[in-house]
């Protein structure tokens, strides 16, 4: 009995040497305006998420094993987090592009006011349809989401091009949407609508003011929404 432990034992070691172990999770790096995804896990079907931010840009079932795959993306300079939910378990992984110098000056553009008034129209009717009240147009707020416009034309962060969080830029404002590249105001609002933390934002009971911008630059529209008591 002795001796067949020990057999066991040494097939075991040798397999262990000729097999190495191949690590489980998930990476990426971008190229242009890809993310180019790898994984490695376990037999079976897994879901790969892409985020930027809160933003969902990209779900879809894999197969498990070693794969790859590349995932388009608008913004190669932005931070992307990678999620694989596999039968084993779930990984995740960060990817970042290069960051623009915060010298940088945002381009010159120009606040789109017909554009800010159809996104205040489309926001009340989801509170209205859900029996919220209206959210009111406060000056101070619109002021400040224009001058967040101007800061992510430049910067698309939650963060402040000097390092300060977003609501440093009026005592008045509670909470914040930022959205870039939609066209109209009734993609943004789906867009913000399909996110959660951005939904929770526009049907807070709470708030009874916001100040929206939507200011065009180099040809793409940024989107700000700044909500108050």
């Amino acid at each position: 009995m002795k001796r067949i432990c020990i057999f066991v034992m040494i097939v075991m070691l040798a397999a262990m040497l000729m097999s190495p172990a191949m690590a489980s999770g998930v990476s990426g790096h971008i190229v242009g305006n890809r993310i180019v995804v790898t994984w490695q896990a376990g037999a079976g079907a897994c879901e790969l998420t892409v985020r930027k931010g809160s933003w969902p840009i990209c779900a879809r079932n894999v197969r498990g094993g070693s794969g790859s795959v590349e995932i388009a993306i608008d913004d190669p300079a932005a931070t992307y987090t990678l999620r694989l939910k596999a039968p084993e378990g779930s990984y995740t992984a960060r990817v970042s592009g290069a960051q623009p110098a915060a010298t940088q000056a945002p381009a010159s553009g120009v606040s789109r006011d017909d554009l800010a008034a159809q996104a205040l129209r489309l926001t009340n009717e989801e509170r209205a349809s859900r029996g919220l009240p209206a959210l009111r147009t406060d000056p101070e707020l619109t002021r400040a989401a224009c001058v967040r416009a101007g800061e992510i034309a430049r910067t698309f962060s939650h963060t402040r091009p000097d390092g300060t969080s977003w609501s440093t830029v009026s005592g008045a404002a509670y909470g914040e949407n930022i959205a870039r590249g939609q066209n109209s105001a009734e993609k943004v609002i789906a867009a913000w609508m399909t996110s959660t933390s951005h939904r929770e934002n526009m049907l807070r009971k709470s708030y009874g003011s916001v100040g929206i911008c939507a200011y065009k630059a180099g040809g793409v529209v940024h989107w700000v929404q700044l909500f108050g008591k």
